[in-house]
């Protein structure tokens, strides 16, 4: 049976319908499971994915970048060497452009971007420096998009200070009672959040007593020094570092399920709980499951964005398809390899081309 079936609270512990808050309570409960079961299992999806990333497809990556440089290389080399016309001038450009393209940018080897600049007529510096610029006029025609919350500039609050004197004295007095009445207005803004900071502070103090009487009751169950027996003292010492870490998080739901494992609670107890400790306990319950939620959307999008996964692609089925990928790139690997050999031995242009399929 799981831990949020145990700790609900049951009609027949309290011998009538439950209450509104009862139900929020078993809800919340079953919420924070199954979000802890679903954050628990991405993170051992991402991390199964990093390590194939890690170990076997990112390794392959740099070994064809590696190769491709070499092949780049190699074939401006034999091109000096041999005869070439127009059309095979042609040829050797665009294998060379099809080769680097994905693997040299501006901060590649300066002899690389030499070559690329001679056959491809592309230099990878001038781009650069050309898409920085492009992104620096982009803020320049929007700056309010540099600008926090939309501010205005000195400039333009001094021209409508200019506008303002410029109306004359004539409107001075509406423009008082104006200001009057927009101060008034702050004020009682600034009291009705200042009474409403009060009551949450009150609810939160009440929140953290409710957490600290569960974790007082767990701590002194647990405390190691008064226990004889070596094996159990050690054991208390594991169970309290849980509590330590649970209390630390405010994860309400796993303290209540060591006072469960422990048979410090049960159906009845939570059955009892008076309105108020409820009430308490379900703020914190609904702190948790937000956080567990919010978490959850964190690492999936973080994960996502950094390895470019689609928002309709499953996670789970990502490792399986990685390791496809790395095989893939082995071959290809194994490819430039023999075709990296070729040219080494025979220094022939043609049968390079032949071999990538150029004519």
């Amino acid at each position: 049976m799981s831990s949020s079936t145990q700790l609900n609270i049951s009609a027949a512990a309290q011998e009538n319908a439950l209450s509104k808050e009862q139900r929020r309570f078993n809800s919340l409960i079953g919420k924070i499971e199954q979000y802890k079961q679903t954050l628990a299992a991405l993170k051992t999806d991402i991390t199964a994915f990093e390590i194939v990333f890690a170990h076997e497809y990112y390794p392959q990556v740099q070994a064809i970048d590696a190769l491709k440089a070499q092949l780049i290389k190699q074939i401006d080399q034999a091109a000096g060497q041999t005869k070439l016309n127009k059309r095979l001038e042609k040829v050797i450009g665009r294998l060379i452009f099809d080769l680097g393209r994905e693997m040299l940018d501006a901060d590649s080897e300066p002899a690389l971007k030499a070559i690329f600049l001679y056959w491809c007529d592309i230099d990878l510096d001038q781009e650069h420096a050309e898409e920085k610029a492009r992104a620096e006029q982009s803020l320049q025609d929007n700056p309010t998009a540099a600008t926090d919350n939309g501010s205005p500039d000195i400039a333009d609050t001094g021209q409508r200070g200019q506008s303002h004197f410029a109306e004359g004295n004539t409107e001075e007095s509406a423009d008082d009672a104006a200001t009057a009445a927009e101060y008034a207005r702050q004020e009682h803004a600034r009291r009705r959040q200042a009474a409403k900071q009060a009551r949450i502070a009150q609810q939160e103090k009440a929140v953290s007593l409710s957490i600290r009487e569960v974790y007082r009751k767990l701590a002194s169950m647990l405390h190691p020094d008064r226990e004889q027996d070596e094996q159990k003292r050690s054991e208390k010492n594991t169970l309290m570092q849980e509590v330590n870490a649970a209390y630390e998080a405010r994860d309400l739901l796993s303290l209540l399920e060591m006072q469960r494992r422990l048979e410090q609670i049960d159906p009845q107890h939570l059955a009892s709980l008076s309105k108020e400790k409820l009430q308490h306990y379900l703020q914190v319950l609904a702190e948790q499951e937000k956080d567990l939620r919010a978490e959850i959307q964190f690492e999936t999008n973080t994960f996502r964005q950094r390895f470019g996964i689609g928002n309709h692609d499953k996670i789970s089925v990502q490792v399986n398809q990685l390791k496809k990928e790395a095989k893939m790139l082995q071959k290809m690997v194994s490819a430039l390899e023999k075709d990296l050999l070729i040219l080494q031995k025979t220094g022939d242009i043609s049968v390079m081309l032949s071999a990538f399929g150029y004519r």
